[in-house]
């Protein structure tokens, strides 16, 4: 007696097999798996015997690490969060002194416009003043004698 294939959706094959829609896609580029593209869609065509290899795969990747491995790994993750959180204290000092940097320079620009606005002043008012021969009229002073 044969394995007859049946053709199964993507919903159905990644159901039961565990593995998502996109995989199941690249394994039918890649010649993994036969796909068949009908009216209704694409299917999957897969034997029980497929099917199994595909579920005793799925479950040989789902062993979970052993306990050393799991210890060292959460040493290793302990050590990056407070590398982590160094680094964040870091570029929390650099911030704070670009934003008092950055006070400093409004400041100043806030100096320097007042500074321009009176000079601004000063040539209005050196400007309204008569002219002749396009020098300004002085006031004549009569020295003592």
């Amino acid at each position: 007696m044969t394995d007859q294939p049946k053709r199964y959706t993507l919903a159905e094959v990644a159901q039961f097999t565990g593995l998502s829609i996109a995989a199941i896609r690249l394994r039918i580029r890649r010649g993994k798996l036969t796909g068949e593209r009908g009216p209704d869609g694409l299917r999957v065509i897969l034997t029980s015997a497929e099917v199994a290899g595909i579920t005793a795969e799925q479950e040989r990747q789902r062993i979970p690490a052993p306990a050393a491995d799991r210890t060292d790994t959460a040493k290793a993750l302990k050590d990056a969060v407070d590398v982590l959180r160094h680094q964040l204290a870091c570029e929390r000092e650099r911030a704070d002194r670009a934003e008092a940097a950055l006070a400093e320079v409004r400041l100043r620009l806030g100096r320097l416009r007042g500074e321009a606005a009176g000079l601004r002043n000063a040539l209005q008012i050196s400007e309204a003043r008569p002219m002749r021969s396009g020098r300004p009229i002085r006031s004549r002073r009569t020295e003592p004698s």
